[in-house]
């Protein structure tokens, strides 16, 4: 941070700073200071033009003459005074765009000039600048600019060959436009295609060097921004893969010892220099698999990967086929489609060439990560047995990759894969990890714990054996190389003691949590596990212990909550970047202000680095604790909520906001359910201080998705909490909701508008429709949100539920709008009708019944179940009125029940459908007066059972249990014809989840009533006889039970 000292300098002083800035430059002969000092003024125009520091002189007249001297420097035609100029307007673009728009002509003379100088620095300084001016312009803006692409281009391309270092400046010029502004190269992309094409076969070209990596990154860019160019040019497209397997071709041909045999510690995800081509190559062939599409992009990849195969000629041809392939099996439908190349590629792990080895390895354990179940199902009988096999490897760097490929395959893998050679697995994994090197130690863990996770109960004979082994490991691997290997010691002991139970792991359970403990009380970043693995260890812990871990965790929380404090405070300091104390930056401290700190410094960023990684691992531990020790964590709620309150609004991580915020109602439900006195005093404490700090971060937040998960928190939160709100209270709280709904939906207005905008891409629309399902979704949290207010506070949300009927309803319930908001709408009239009732809303209700019945047929099924729910709630709490609906209620149920499927899931259609038919049972339950009784029994019977929706099919069982023994005529009909239905019913829910114990006793006692009436035993047979034999089977036990 830097203090801002300028406000407080005399007017004067400013310029006299100011004018010696650029006097300075003006008598600068030294290239080098002269470069700072454009740097300086930069800083010092940027940051004044951006910032109020003067609220008489902001934006560009807080220093007017700046622009006209930039212009001034240019037309002087000097060498130095124009690369000074373009040098201070590639930093001064942003902040004063309307400023430079406004000498548009102007710009694109100076541009077109500057291309073609003489100078290269001048050349390669006008790209910089040209970059930075399209970055500010809209898209019509830009294309006053398109005639200069053809020149930008081959400016890139001469400065490229020219090999100096000029080439990756301007090639990356074209990367950022490429990036941020690919619609800018849309028509010319041939052009550019052709130009980056050209750098990648440059002879001349160090293959070592940035810029032909750079150059393919530019085509697959623009491919990947809007996949039609290359969707419409299957031409381009094979060339673009052509181009893609150059690159990765194009490394090392010798193999070196260092790479067969890497050094002790060697970390396996720091990129080897020589493989970062292939490297490259895979990601992008991914990239345009997931943008251009599989049905385009797979033949043709697949053609030449086939072709590749057979070359044996050149092992890296081989082994760029197989690591390209290993990018394909997230993409295929089928495992049939795999399986020629699949046979190919088993006989090449046994290879005489160890990157083939290798490459093969990767291929198929990618493979089995990409398509698990269904790779494992249909190639365990060929797969292992190679694996298994190849773990023999002389080479260690393949051993260890034959590791890793069978611990992707087994982590997909069914027990009966595993089982005909679980000893052997384990008994050259186990020797591996004894007697190979540190990689190959690693990757032998890791093929230990998936084989515990597929084995399950299966290694319990392996278990005391192993932990011998790993415990051993663990302490005998003390020094800096082997911090990954006792992390990992780690995970494969919690992991294989998961595998073996609570009964086998108790007698190591003391020793072991006692060697975390003191890891973690003297943590030494540089030679102890990352904490990652320390977390998710006490995580497995927790699982395996449930309460009896609660004996340890006073000796266990203090050391972890520390340790865990220090990755939240490093992850905080993360983003905060050291820069050097130059001539420069000597100006910015006393400016005050650094470009990179302009944007608004409360919205929200998202970084991903280790320590952010580990602060997210972290809160998901905590969470494991609070959810499965429930009441028994209640003395360490508040330490806990002093940890994580601060990541609820952690600047520059998305996951850790969504996880501590998730984290908070877990804490409310662990007082809840505890023995407390004076709980209600807390939680109300409690869901007081959860919602400030969930809504403070929520005023700042930018996405959608964590908006979501605030809210759903905020509601679970209420929930737990009960009724602790004062009127007050929940009238700032329905202000905060509707605020939420308005930016909701001013942000789908302008997805909408950007929608309608020239030139907007298939794909663009794809990822705004995305957005607006978002929005739709934070409406459905939002009227859940408000259902919760109701079914806690009652009559204190009186005056919010009418903000929400007058406002909200009718314009959500409006024929044109979503499904989603459609549902929203339902959702809030459900909620009305259910919590608050008739008695409080008189006046609203005909409306709201009359919404649920014009949606209760809606083609969507969410819309639809919602309706058919409410249907049922307002026969409950509709006591005196519902005679007046009662048969328009029964006959639209009824359509609901038919209405058929259509593209939803069966999950969607059948829980729909269940709800339809519980609402008939709910009316039969609320007023069987005013209905044709057994007209009503006789149509909800024969649409039983449910078995979708588990709380209804419950409840209908147990009614359908309860006529039956108390007034079995009703589901029964005229001469017992309905009998056979009602067996069916019976045997089909009798022994499952949708039947409890008392409905299965009562449904054992009709047996027995109806089996000793003589007038059903003629009747008894005949049903039997058209069950199915489940049912059948079903009954007789249930019949003969005791």
């Amino acid at each position: 941070s830097y203090v801002n000292l300028w406000p407080q300098l005399q007017a004067q002083t400013q310029q006299y700073v100011k004018t010696s800035l650029i006097e300075a430059l003006q008598n600068e002969s030294t290239k080098q200071i002269r470069h700072l000092l454009c740097d300086t003024i930069s800083e010092v125009a940027g940051s004044l033009f951006n910032d109020e520091v003067n609220d008489e002189r902001k934006g560009s007249s807080a220093w007017p003459e700046i622009i006209p001297t930039i212009f001034q420097f240019y037309v002087s035609g000097q060498p130095a005074f124009i690369e000074a100029s373009l040098k201070i307007m590639t930093s001064l673009f942003t902040y004063a765009a309307q400023d430079f728009i406004n000498h548009s002509s102007d710009l694109h003379k100076i541009f077109q000039d500057t291309f073609v100088h003489q100078d290269d620095t001048i050349k390669s300084s006008a790209l910089e600048a040209f970059g930075s001016f399209i970055s500010i312009l809209d898209p019509k803006e830009c294309k006053k600019f398109e005639d200069l692409i053809s020149p930008l281009i081959n400016t890139t391309v001469y400065l490229v060959e020219r090999n100096d270092d000029h080439a990756d400046t301007a090639l990356s010029v074209l990367s950022d436009i490429a990036e941020v502004e690919s619609k800018f190269l849309k028509k010319h992309f041939e052009e550019v295609f052709r130009a980056m094409q050209k750098i990648t076969l440059m002879k001349n070209l160090d293959s070592s060097q940035n810029t032909k990596q750079l150059a393919v990154e530019i085509i697959v860019l623009v491919g990947e921004r809007i996949p039609r160019l290359l969707k419409d040019h299957s031409h381009l497209l094979k060339e673009l893969f052509e181009l893609i397997f150059t690159r990765m071709i194009d490394i090392d041909q010798k193999t070196e010892d260092i790479w067969l045999r890497p050094p002790e510690g060697y970390d396996q995800d720091e990129e080897d220099e020589n493989e970062s081509n292939v490297r490259f190559g895979m990601n992008s062939i991914d990239r345009l698999i997931s943008s251009v599409g599989e049905k385009i992009t797979l033949p043709i990849l697949s053609s030449m990967v086939e072709q590749m195969l057979s070359q044996s000629q050149d092992w890296r041809i081989q082994h760029a086929a197989l690591m390209a392939l290993s990018q394909v099996g997230e993409y295929l439908d089928s495992v049939n489609d795999v399986e020629p190349i699949v046979n190919i590629v088993l006989q090449l792990i046994n290879s005489e060439h160890p990157k083939i080895r290798y490459a093969a390895c990767h291929c198929i354990g990618q493979l089995a990560n990409d398509m698990e179940p269904q790779f494992q199902e249909h190639f365990h009988g060929k797969v292992l047995p190679i694996l298994l096999n190849a773990i023999d490897d002389q080479v260690p760097r393949v051993q260890a990759h034959v590791f890793a490929a069978l611990t992707n395959f087994l982590e997909g893998s069914e027990q009966s894969y595993v089982l005909g050679m679980l000893q052997q697995l384990l008994e050259k994994s186990f020797m591996s990890l004894q007697n190979g090197i540190s990689i190959v130690k690693e990757s032998a863990l890791a093929c230990i714990s998936a084989t515990s996770e597929a084995a399950r109960e299966a290694y319990i004979p392996f278990y005391d054996k192993s932990i011998e082994i790993l415990y051993n490991t663990l302490k005998t691997h003390a020094t800096k190389e082997y911090k990954q290997l006792r992390g990992q010691c780690i995970e494969c002991i919690t992991l294989t003691s998961v595998a073996a139970g609570i009964e086998h792991f108790k007698k190591y359970a003391q020793d072991f949590i006692s060697t975390l403990i003191n890891i973690q009380s003297h943590y030494n970043e540089e030679v102890d596990p990352n904490p990652t693995y320390m977390f998710s260890g006490w995580h497995r812990i927790c699982i395996i212990l449930q309460q009896d871990f609660v004996q340890y965790l006073p000796t266990v929380i203090p050391s972890l909550f520390g340790m865990a404090q220090n990755i939240f405070d490093q992850a905080a300091k993360e983003d905060e970047e050291d820069d050097e104390q130059d001539i420069a930056t000597s100006v910015k401290q006393l400016v005050g202000h650094l470009h990179h700190n302009s944007e608004d410094p409360e919205k929200k960023q998202n970084v991903n680095t280790s320590y952010t990684e580990d602060a997210e691992i972290a809160i998901h531990m905590i969470s494991v604790f609070i959810d499965e020790l429930k009441g028994s964590y209640l003395d360490f709620v508040e330490p806990t909520a002093k940890l994580v309150i601060p990541m609820v609004n952690f600047q520059t991580n998305e996951n850790i906001r969504k996880a501590a915020a998730k984290a908070l109602p877990e804490l409310i439900e662990c007082v809840k359910l505890s023995s407390k006195q004076d709980k209600e005093v807390i939680l109300g404490n409690m869901g007081r201080m959860f919602i400030k700090e969930i809504w403070s971060a929520l005023n700042s937040e930018f996405d959608p998705d964590v908006i979501l998960d605030q809210i759903i928190a905020v509601k679970e939160i209420i929930d737990h909490s009960g009724r602790f709100l004062s009127l007050e209270e929940i009238e700032q709280l329905a202000a905060k909701i509707l605020s939420c709904l308005q930016e909701s939906d001013q942000r789908k207005v302008e997805n909408e508008t950007f929608k309608k905008e020239e030139d907007v891409e298939e794909e663009e629309i794809e990822v705004l429709e995305d957005d607006n399902s978002l929005e739709d979704e934070l409406h459905i949290a939002i009227a859940e949100l408000c259902g919760t207010l109701f079914k806690t506070h009652k009559e204190l949300t009186l005056p919010f539920a009418k903000i929400i009927y007058r406002d909200l309803l009718t314009r959500a319930l409006q024929p044109d709008q979503t499904a989603n908001i459609h549902k929203f709408g339902i959702f809030l009239v459900d909620d009305m009708i259910e919590f608050l009732g008739i008695e409080l809303i008189p006046e609203e209700w005909p409306y709201l019944s009359e919404a649920l019945l014009k949606y209760a047929k809606d083609p969507n099924p969410g819309v639809r179940q919602g309706a058919c729910y409410g249907i049922g709630v307002l026969a409950i709490k509709s006591t005196n009125t519902f005679s007046n609906m009662a048969e328009v209620c029964l006959n639209i149920l009824v359509e609901a029940i038919n209405v058929p499927k259509g593209e939803e899931t069966e999950k969607q259609y059948f829980n729909c459908r269940d709800n339809a038919i519980a609402s008939l049972g709910k009316i039969i339950q609320a007023h069987p007066d005013k209905i044709d009784l057994a007209r009503v029994c006789e149509i909800w019977v024969n649409f039983l059972p449910l078995k979708h929706d588990k709380p209804e099919a419950l409840n209908q069982h147990r009614l359908l249990k309860d006529i039956l023994l108390n007034k079995p005529d009703l589901v029964l009909g005229q001469d017992n014809k309905n009998l056979p239905q009602v067996f069916k019913v019976l045997g089909e829910v009798a022994n499952t989840k949708y039947c409890d114990e008392e409905t299965k006793l009562g449904a054992k006692q009709f047996l027995l009533q109806i089996s000793q009436n003589d007038s059903f035993k003629g009747a008894l047979q005949t049903v039997m006889s058209v069950l199915t034999d489940k049912q059948r089977k079903t009954l007789e036990e249930l019949y003969s039970s005791n």
